[in-house]
């Protein structure tokens, strides 16, 4: 169910939005809510297969698990034209991954199927 809100609650007010099985909250003024939808839905189906509870666990605890649930569901974007994959790996440095832009360019690009291109190591 696709809940339109004001604003998102506390840890997730810089986001257009978030998806907590069975709901996905967008806010009002999201300027792509179908290229948002693409990528919650992903989540949505992941909390539905593995459970709210242990996915958010998961995602909260884990940055491999985070990047990976990210990864995929900025893919989804850029497979459907929402989003390219510049914008989508500055995106993905937002979610506390200690990645650079590189580092989740390349993530997104391993995800999309992509030729491999030499990465730096994150930083110390």
């Amino acid at each position: 169910m696709v809940i339109r809100v004001r604003r998102l609650p506390g840890p997730f007010a810089g986001f257009q939005g978030v998806c907590c099985w069975p709901f996905i909250l967008i806010r009002a003024d999201c300027p792509d809510e179908e290229g948002l939808l693409i990528h919650e839905r992903v989540h949505f189906r992941e909390q539905r297969a593995c459970l709210l509870l242990p996915w958010l666990l998961l995602y909260l605890l884990s940055r491999r698990f985070r990047l990976a649930a990210e990864a995929r569901a900025f893919a989804a974007q850029i497979r459907a034209g929402h989003i390219d994959l510049s914008d989508a790996a500055a995106c993905l440095t937002r979610y506390r991954l200690g990645i650079t832009r590189t580092q989740a360019r390349a993530a997104l690009e391993r995800r999309l199927g992509l030729p491999a291109r030499p990465v730096p190591p994150p930083h110390a």
